[in-house]
């Protein structure tokens, strides 16, 4: 009776070992080939997608950007007045040199403008309205260069109103962004490029800068 039991309490343990042995082999097999091979099939894939919707042909129904009404200014202080912005019509030029950043900024944030650039929201400020500007474009096109970006860096904005510098105070990854709607604070995001379950979590890259020179809007003209 005892060798019975004690035979069956073998085979149980044995039928216990084997199922965590599975177990720890699958784990490991996941960590070692499924996610890395997920988390690069991912990035390719969303390198494709943003390919593609760069060199797509646009329809009739697409927006159409328009650079032919842009024409950079030098004011850098003082009060000015600026022409109101339409969609897709281009707000002015991001540039910080020594990173590598340059694009193009459209008003309006929508598949036209962050195909050829950055898109600005418009329900936010612009240079020289003394609130926020919060800028977006994908990570693999327009701000391809973003992560460049370190703090203490000289971001320039120069638009067709006046020459704008922004300093970088703060860059984080997060699921919101955060800002004083009483300052002018420069917020350029996009989906970190490395995180390629960015897109799911619903994290963004965000880089913040507050404004060091640059003249005030005081009228806007229609």
């Amino acid at each position: 009776m005892s060798k019975s039991k004690g035979h069956k309490h073998n085979k149980k343990q044995r039928g216990l070992l084997s199922y965590v042995t599975h177990a720890a082999i699958y784990v490991l097999f996941s960590l070692i080939v499924i996610l890395p091979v997920s988390y690069f099939g991912f990035h390719y894939a969303q390198e494709l997608v943003h390919k593609a919707q760069k060199s797509y042909t646009m329809s009739a129904a697409d927006a159409v950007i328009d650079t032919s009404s842009f024409k950079a200014s030098g004011v850098k202080s003082g009060k000015v007045k600026r022409k109101v912005v339409y969609n897709c019509q281009k707000v002015g030029e991001l540039s910080c040199t020594k990173r590598g950043f340059e694009c193009d900024v459209f008003n309006g944030y929508n598949r036209a403008s962050i195909r050829y650039g950055a898109g600005l929201y418009s329900k936010f400020g612009m240079p020289g309205d003394n609130t926020k500007i919060y800028i977006g474009s994908y990570s693999t096109l327009g701000f391809k260069a973003l992560e460049n970006l370190e703090t203490g860096d000289i971001i320039k904005f120069k638009t067709s109103w006046g020459e704008y510098e922004y300093k970088v105070n703060k860059i984080e990854v997060s699921t919101e962004h955060k800002a004083d709607e009483n300052r002018e604070t420069l917020i350029l995001t996009a989906q970190p490029s490395k995180d390629a379950f960015s897109a799911y979590n619903k994290k963004q890259l965000y880089v913040y800068a507050d404004k060091v020179s640059g003249p005030v809007v005081e009228e806007v003209e229609i």
